[in-house]
Order: C-alpha cells, then structure tokens, then sequence
C-alpha cells in the first residue's frame, strides 16, 4: 500500500476525505474490500439515515412535537367519544327528547342531532389533519433540517 493511501480511520480529514489521496471515505473503502459501488453506496446511506433518526430521536424539540401531537389526537379522539357516547345515551335515556317532531313535521329532533355526530367526526379529522398540514409538519421540517448536519 502507497503512504498516500492511508487508512481513513487513522488520517480522516475534517473535508470527509481520507488521507492525501482525496477520495471520499466510501471509495476508498470500495477499493480496498473489493465491494461493489451499489452495495457500499446502499450501507453508506442507511448508516447515515440511522445516525440522522438517532439524532432525531434525541432532540428536545422532537419530543415536544410528539408530546403536542399526542395531546391533540387524545383530546379530539376524547371528544369524538364524548359526542357519539352522549349521543347514544341519549337515544338509549331520553327517546322523548330526541323524538320530538321538529318543526311540526315528520323530521324529529334526533335526526339533525344525528347528523351533527357524523359531522362532528369530519370536523375534528379536519382539525387533526390541518394542524397536522402546518405546524407539525413545519417542526417536522426543521428538526430533521436541523439534525442532517
């Protein structure tokens, strides 16, 4: 072996080249164990995915984006059970009061209030995947940004 052809682990510079020959790490390493450009391509890119997700995964801020999206899909999902569980106890407690015509008609009062269960549903998706849209994907953005360096 040439004196130009260090080993990496001994003579890395801070540019990620290895000794004087000014290879990246990963050529010179293909190089020498004779592997092919795919294969070590492939482990060069999942070990530095592994090491960004460690990164991340030890991140202040990420934990308080799990910690906020957990508080909001708990809260809406508590809810939305709240709103169908009342909804059925009331048909299950009180026949009268949703029974009554409403309007004089055909239509009773249990319907509309039916239909606002449902709608209750696509309201609160609709606020999950809104903030979900926005403020979690934006701190998504940035702690990822943040940690590939």
């Amino acid at each position: 072996m040439h004196t130009a052809e260090k080993d990496c682990s001994v003579a890395l510079s801070d540019d990620g080249f290895c000794g004087t020959t000014h290879e990246p790490r990963h050529a010179q390493r293909r190089q020498k164990d004779g592997k092919g450009g795919a294969e070590m391509a492939l482990r060069d890119l999942m070990s530095e995915s592994d090491a960004i997700i460690e990164r991340v995964k030890l991140d202040p801020q990420f934990h308080d984006l799990v910690r906020r999206r957990s508080r909001l899909a708990w809260s809406l999902t508590a809810l939305m059970i709240a709103i169908y569980f009342g909804f059925v106890l009331t048909v299950a407690f009180q026949k009268e009061l949703l029974g009554q015509s409403l309007l004089g008609g055909v239509t009773t009062v249990g319907i509309p209030v039916g239909i606002g269960v449902i709608l209750a549903a696509f309201v609160l998706t609709g606020i999950y995947v809104s903030r979900a849209n926005t403020t979690f994907d934006d701190m998504t953005k940035e702690i990822i940004e943040r940690n590939k360096s």
